[in-house]
Parts: structure tokens; sequence; C-alpha cells
């Protein structure tokens, strides 16, 4: 199954559980889940979900900038300071600028959600794949796509919350009509944003 480039993901982050050695990427030209083979390749590099908020009392803006590269680690970013980017090994990371206009200042807040850490703490990604339409979930069976749960991420970083990021990766339906009149073949899906959060009965921070 091909994806094109023109895609983005439904990105759910959920700041919740576990995991435990260097760099485990992922082989995105040969996702294996339940037999059917997935081409990912489109979808690598570093792609960004923002989320702001405006806090009233007292008067706040919170902007959260998560990064993922579902394929292989993010790099470092030209001119970031150190300590305003994730861990090396790290694959999803959040990036939290408080700013409070009543002292003109900004406090940034750095989350690494994903990834591997083998000097440091010591967990794994730990990918983990599965194929919605066998799903157990009578909602997921109805679609067709793949979910992965990447794991090793903790805040604060030592002594902290276990976290994971769920992404599902859905195939368009609408693209594989227009790819097929303009005789490409059937099976060739792309990806849409749906929208990003915890899914339901999880709790976030």
């Amino acid at each position: 199954m091909r994806l094109p480039p023109a895609y983005q993901t439904l990105f759910s982050t959920l700041f919740l559980l576990p995991s435990v050695s260097n760099a485990v990427s992922i082989d995105c030209s040969h996702v294996l889940v339940d037999g059917v083979s997935f081409n990912l390749e489109t979808l690598g590099g570093p792609k960004h979900v923002y989320d702001v908020r405006r806090l009233e009392d007292p008067p706040k803006t919170i902007n959260t900038t998560y990064t993922i590269d579902v394929c292989r680690p993010l790099t470092r970013s030209k001119g970031v300071p150190k300590e305003e980017e994730c861990m090396s090994g790290t694959q999803v990371c959040g990036i939290k600028r408080v700013f409070d206009p009543g002292e003109s200042t900004t406090s940034i807040t750095v989350i690494p959600i994903a990834g591997s850490y083998p000097h440091d703490s010591g967990r794994t990604l730990d990918p983990k794949w599965t194929r919605l339409k066998t799903s157990s979930s009578h909602a997921d069976s109805e679609k067709e796509g793949i979910r992965l749960e990447m794991h090793g991420g903790m805040f604060p970083l030592h002594d902290g919350r276990k976290q994971k990021a769920v992404i599902e990766f859905l195939c368009d339906t609408s693209r594989e009509d227009e790819d097929e009149k303009n005789g490409h073949g059937k099976g060739k899906g792309g990806l849409s944003f749906l929208s990003y959060g915890a899914p339901d009965g999880e709790e976030t921070e």
C-alpha cells in the first residue's frame, strides 16, 4: 500500500505509560501488521502539531508544539539551545512555552514523550502496531489503517511519569477513488489529519 506525500497524521498524544537501548528506529518501508505490509516512507521527517491556550486569570498564553518523526529520532535544530530541545534519541517531543504578559517572560518546558534512551533511563521506543480493521474495538474495525504506540519518555525526566504517544494512520478512500480515476490503480491511499488528544478513558497531564 503506497501512501503519498500529501498527508497529515492523526496524532493522539497522551502523557502516561512506559518502556526500557539506543536508536531503535522503525523500518517505515515495510511495516508488517497482521500479514499486511504498509509503506510509510513518505511520512518520515519531523512533523509538527500546535496547541495554543489562553488563560484569563492570571492572563497567560500556553503554546505547546509537538514534534514527531515516525521513522527515526529527531535531530538537533541549528541555533536552538540544548536545554530547549528533547534529548538525543527522542522521536516524539513536546515543547511547552508559557508567556506571562505581566512579567514579559516566557518559560520553556521540554517533554520527551517517546524515544530510546540507553545512556540515560535505559527506556526504549518499544513500538507496538495494531491494524484497525482487526481491532477488538467496533469503531476501529470500520476503519482501514494502523495504530502505532511509541514509548520511552518520562516527565519529569528522571523520577516522573511514564509517557507514550499514540498515532493512527488512516487510509483516505477518497484519494483511492481519485487515484483509480487517474489510472493509478487501487490501494493507493492518503492520510488526513483528524484530531489529537487523549484516547477515551485516558487521563492527560
